[in-house]
């Protein structure tokens, strides 16, 4: 079962695939969610958590969701996905450590979620 996940603007932004890797909705893999519920990159290193259909980043502030998840703040409406998602094979699991759980804050990241994961360089590369 895939699940999609919103940004901050209601844009569809990344897919998480029931064996757990994350792909961008350009289908390129860009990490792995452990059933820690950590989500990290191919390396290891810690991405964020996803919990109960929210994408938190390393600090605790939402970074994403998916439809119908119940958030601390308001969240926008999910515009239409119109990509097709057909995901590539990905590198493979990472080792990765366990890492403390941060405190979940009720605000929005102050990151970037497409910058983070590398996706506005892909939309940048495919004009």
């Amino acid at each position: 079962m895939r699940t999609v996940l919103w940004d901050k603007n209601g844009e569809p932004i990344l897919y998480c695939t029931g064996s757990g890797v994350v792909y961008t909705v350009a289908n390129q893999p860009v990490g792995v969610r452990l059933e820690t519920g950590q989500v990290v990159d191919f390396l290891g290193g810690l991405c964020g958590w996803y919990r109960d259909g929210l994408l938190w980043d390393r600090t605790g502030r939402l970074f994403a969701f998916r439809k119908g998840a119940m958030a601390p703040v308001e969240l926008p409406q999910a515009k239409p996905l119109r990509a097709v998602l057909q995901p590539v094979p990905a590198p493979g699991h990472p080792l990765a450590m366990p890492s403390p759980l941060p405190q979940f804050r009720p605000e929005w990241s102050e990151y970037d979620v497409g910058l983070f994961f590398g996706i506005k360089k892909e939309v940048e590369r495919g004009r």
